[in-house]
């Protein structure tokens, strides 16, 4: 398993692009498909699924894009962010001075155990949106794993609460859970650079 940051989207957000052979899959695509194969190239007829860790437009920008260019494609995101996606005040495209609403179908992603070859375990962890997901994807030999945490944890940080759907009182329920794992295992956030559990726990003021 290999995993490549893209970290071009919308008010600096993290696309990140998942290889396990000639399988890929997507985790939030807000990057153009021209500059993310400038970080890893792959051809479009290899992507498998793009897995969405919540509703923000910053998040699914391009999903348009890899949609109209590959076939049969899985999407998955929580529908409790589906209220987002047409409204440019709940996906926030309205903060950055965009009228944006969105389209696509997709799958519940609290049905995904599985991404490929490549384990995937979902964590429901709302704050930031009702719908934020965090999602454990385990290599299949390697026994190398990655979380997923979207908006819901930054290192030295977290996402924010006060917007559509925000809830400080879920945030601190989903730290909870996220501080539970494994302190090796390595957290991929939604803006920032990667981190781990271990990291979180001895710098991170809303882990204390």
């Amino acid at each position: 398993m290999k995993v490549v940051t893209v970290p071009f989207g919308p008010l600096s957000s993290n696309m990140y692009i998942i290889a396990d052979g000639d399988d890929i899959f997507i985790v939030d695509p807000s990057v153009a498909y021209e500059v993310a194969a400038s970080y890893f190239r792959f051809d479009l007829s290899c992507l498998r699924a793009i897995v969405i860790t919540h509703g923000h437009f910053d998040h699914i920008m391009c999903i348009s894009q890899y949609l109209a260019s590959a076939h049969d494609v899985a999407v998955y995101m929580s529908p409790e962010d589906r209220p987002l996606l047409s409204s440019s005040t709940s996906n926030c495209s309205v903060l950055n001075g965009l009228d944006l609403s969105f389209g696509f179908e997709f799958t519940d992603i609290r049905t995904l155990t599985g991404l490929g070859r490549l384990g995937a375990k979902v964590y429901e962890t709302p704050g930031h949106t009702k719908g934020s997901c965090s999602i454990l994807v385990s290599g299949d030999s390697s026994g190398e794993k990655a979380l997923f945490t979207g908006d819901t944890v930054f290192k030295g940080s977290i996402g924010r609460t006060d917007m559509t759907g925000g809830s400080w009182k879920d945030m601190k329920s989903s730290i909870e859970l996220i501080k539970g794992f494994d302190k090796s295992l390595k957290l991929y956030p939604g803006h920032g650079p990667e981190s781990t559990i271990e990291s979180e726990l001895e710098n991170n003021p809303y882990f204390n």
